[in-house]
């Protein structure tokens, strides 16, 4: 992964952090940054963004 996509990942991450507070989460996950959302399916599982 290219030293510019890690960047703009980390700072994504800390503007959802920044932001949103401690009800999403952040982080890399392999090629991708994952937010893990409050918000549940119907099976109870959380909505995760990719």
């Amino acid at each position: 992964m290219s030293t510019s996509l890690d960047a703009t990942a980390a700072e994504l991450c800390g503007a959802i952090r920044g932001g949103l507070g401690p009800m999403f989460e952040c982080s890399e996950n392999g090629a991708y940054v994952r937010v893990r959302t409050p918000y549940l399916y119907p099976d109870g599982d959380f909505i995760d963004l990719f």
